[in-house]
């Protein structure tokens, strides 16, 4: 069964907002058994969406719309497909209650334009929507079935799986998918697809390496028409061929989880702490690593020592040793983790300094230069990179490479608790 994903707005094409949903839809479709071959991204125009609804409808059997069914002059999906279907509007008598009653729950009045949300074309088959005020509809063009949903993603999903449960035509025989990721980091692409000579293409299933700077997530797709359990062994039974082709510092998920996630579960599954002490990378590590629930059971401390003054200052860093090797260096950036462990009584610590530019570059040490120190237990280990890019992304790359060596150290040793 082959589908398509088609959102619908101006706001999109312009950049204004991230296509986010497309990626939900098509997981949802995956999960369903559908091998998803197209995403088409349209503006809110009648003439264009029509097109767009024949295009698709041509060799698919689901295309999932989302997007321009609000009350609005510039919400154009419902008169788009009433035109494809050669169809008028409706007010749906159902879907106006409905829209009524979410109205007075929240003691809001509905007005007239309020209406076109509960309007629908002639022959579709609303698709209640039981999170939101628009209802989505479903109908077909030939052999294809469409589901048009609200363009906000949590009204999009309960839509959507509502749909899927109530409203999916099973015309073809079944075919079930699965899909794994194994992530990857400190590893190029080439040299990872070096590696899995002889594995990157086979009978049911599809890989495809998705790099993004230092990590690298290796995405298998399976698919069977026994079961979905066999299309789940197929995947796993190739994870288990692929992964020790890798050392076990460069695999760091077997479930497509970030890498800043999976080193607060290393480090929390030892009851450790981290420190962070942050020049160039301005706080970009600390703000990572908060963005995870539950980081305070780990984070005890991460600030920014800007000025070489606060290096010495707070974290102890000597200044012979600023003097002699200077600021963006190895012993520097080892005193840094050394002296926030003191600071915090952290059992790791990851410090930065560097060039971030685009000022500030010398011929021994160019703009993208940057020390890393990580210190584990009583090992401290450092290392000098060259990234290249502007100020932003040297700070990325930086904080990731960061993550990287800390994580490399974690499973390389396990140092005794202070």
């Amino acid at each position: 069964m082959k589908a398509a994903v088609l959102s619908i707005g101006d706001e999109i094409l312009a950049g204004f907002i991230l296509n986010a949903n497309a990626r939900t839809l098509s997981q949802m479709l995956i999960d369903e058994g559908y091998e998803v071959n197209r995403h088409l991204s349209v503006g809110d125009e009648i003439t264009t969406i029509v097109e767009a609804c024949y295009s698709l409808a041509e060799d698919r059997d689901l295309v999932m719309v989302t997007g321009g069914l609000g009350p609005t002059h510039d919400d154009k999906t419902m008169e788009a497909c009433a035109l494809a279907m050669g169809v008028e509007t409706a007010v749906d008598k159902d879907s106006l209650e409905r829209l009524q009653d979410f109205f007075t729950r929240r003691g809001r009045t509905m007005k007239d334009i309020h209406r076109r949300m509960a309007t629908f074309p002639i022959g579709a088959t609303v698709v209640p929507n039981p999170v939101g005020a628009a209802d989505g509809f479903t109908f077909t063009l030939g052999d294809c079935q469409f589901l048009c949903m609200p363009g906000v993603p949590a009204e999009m999903n309960a839509v959507a799986t509502f749909f899927l449960k109530h409203y999916q035509r099973n015309t073809k025989e079944r075919c079930y998918r699965a899909q794994r990721i194994l992530s990857l980091c400190g590893v190029p692409e080439s040299e990872a697809a070096l590696r899995m000579q002889g594995l990157l293409e086979g009978d049911g299933y599809k890989m495809g390496l998705l790099p993004n700077d230092s990590v690298l997530r290796i995405r298998i797709s399976s698919q069977s028409e026994q079961s979905s359990q066999h299309a789940v062994d197929i995947a796993e039974n190739l994870i288990r061929r692929i992964a020790p082709l890798f050392k076990p510092h460069e695999v760091f998920s077997y479930d497509n989880e970030e890498l800043h996630v999976v080193i607060l579960q290393e480090l929390q599954k030892r009851n450790w702490q981290l420190a962070l002490a942050e020049s160039c990378t301005g706080g970009r590590l600390c703000d990572t690593i908060v963005a995870v629930s539950g980081a305070s059971q780990t984070l005890v401390f991460g600030g920014v020592f800007y000025a070489n003054s606060s290096k010495e200052q707070i974290l102890k860093v000597l200044p012979d040793t600023i003097e002699t090797h200077g600021a963006v260096s190895e012993p520097v950036a080892e005193q840094m983790a050394q002296g926030v462990c003191a600071l915090s009584n952290a059992h790791c610590s990851i410090a930065t300094t560097g060039v971030a530019g685009p000022d500030g570059g010398t011929d021994d040490k160019p703009v993208g230069t940057v020390c890393i120190a990580t210190k584990v237990g009583d090992k401290v280990e450092s290392r000098q990179y060259l990234f290249s890019g502007n100020r932003e992304l040297i700070r990325r790359r930086a904080s990731q490479a960061a993550l990287i060596q800390l994580l490399r150290q974690l499973r390389d040793q396990q140092p005794s608790t202070t």
